[in-house]
């Protein structure tokens, strides 16, 4: 990495902020019932790119539902961890760029009831999870 360019960790922060700000804009846009889009985000259901499941990976990291938000250099999206039953239990920011990477816990079970935003988003999310 060129000694000019600031890695993710050094990044992160700014694009969580706008990210969050987004969503939050986009969910209370969601909830007042508005018929058009947000003048300058449009609606919730075009911000994201895709909703999926990535499985259990490599050292039994678990498996998480991905808000993919941006693609390529660079790309954040939002990680859902929950149980078998859909209780949501973690969700992280992560954003990464070219083999660098940083992520930020956002909401943690044990700390109490989630974001109203968050919360908004998982239901909305969680109404199109099959769990078997």
């Amino acid at each position: 990495m060129p000694n000019d360019k600031k890695n993710c960790e050094a990044r992160i922060d700014d694009h969580l902020a706008r990210t969050v700000g987004n969503l939050e804009t986009l969910v209370e846009w969601e909830q007042d019932d508005h018929d058009e889009g947000h003048p300058d985000l449009g609606r919730l259901s075009e911000y994201g790119l895709s909703f999926d499941y990535v499985g259990e990976l490599p050292d039994d990291q678990p498996g998480y539902w991905r808000y993919q938000l941006s693609w390529g250099g660079p790309s954040d999206e939002l990680r859902f961890y929950c149980n078998n039953e859909g209780k949501l239990l973690e969700v992280e920011y992560w954003f990464m760029d070219h083999f660098d990477g940083a992520h930020r816990e956002l909401y943690h079970h044990r700390d109490g009831p989630a974001p109203d935003w968050i919360a908004f988003l998982w239901m909305w999310f969680e109404s199109s999870i099959h769990y078997s």
